[in-house]
């Protein structure tokens, strides 16, 4: 890691990294940001990933679970695991995904707040509406 870019107000930071060092390393390849407003994702199924506590206790294991988008403000979203699934203690800053309309998978957002019983509602800072910030951290000190 070369530098941390905490955002000013919002509950989101940028990790600027050595790209060729860390991601090709670990073959890893970014999923595309969503730049489209997501005023209309109320209702539509999203999906949580994190490595945080499973049922069991333990930690580190990516996993997955699907959930409804419960609301939508103007820099969040919330989903809604409905006493079944959830975001858990070490998944803040995961990534929710989903399926924008050419059929292709997107970072919606990133986790803010978890439920406590990591089985109900959490939410998600928006990507869309962070994207200003992003390309502007970027080209003020990130990047080549």
């Amino acid at each position: 890691m070369i530098a941390v870019h905490p955002h000013p107000t919002r509950d989101a930071l940028l990790l600027e990294i050595d790209r060729a060092a860390e991601l090709d390393a670990l073959d890893i390849s970014p999923i595309e940001l969503n730049s489209r407003s997501l005023d209309d994702w109320r209702g539509r199924e999203v999906v949580l990933a994190g490595l945080g506590r499973t049922e069991r206790g333990s930690t580190g294991q990516l996993l997955f679970v699907h959930e409804p988008v419960l609301a939508v403000s103007a820099t969040t979203l919330d989903v809604d695991g409905a006493g079944r699934t959830g975001a858990c203690v070490g998944d803040s800053g995961g990534p929710l995904l989903g399926i924008a309309d050419d059929a292709h998978w997107q970072t919606l957002g990133v986790l803010s707040r978890g439920s406590a019983d990591c089985r109900h509602v959490d939410r998600y800072e928006r990507v869309d509406t962070l994207l200003p910030w992003i390309t502007q951290t970027m080209r003020d000190g990130c990047g080549p």
